[in-house]
């Protein structure tokens, strides 16, 4: 009786990612939209992100300053 058991392992020195990536057939035609829009709207929300903590601390009104 063979008490063997044989296992194959990969090639742990080639990467992942030495293929091409495969893209998305709209990439190129939904690039500059998402580029604008990144542009315009995420300013304002990474400015809302950071500033909510700051604006609770510039109100008097404890309750007010926790609805912030």
């Amino acid at each position: 009786m063979d008490d063997r058991t044989f296992v194959t392992l990969p090639d742990m020195f080639k990467g992942f990612i030495v293929q091409e990536p495969k893209v998305n057939k709209h990439y190129e035609a939904v690039k500059p939209v998402s580029e604008r829009w990144l542009a315009k709207y995420m300013l304002t929300v990474l400015l809302s992100a950071f500033g909510a903590p700051a604006m609770r601390l510039l109100t008097d009104d404890e309750e007010d300053g926790q609805r912030l």
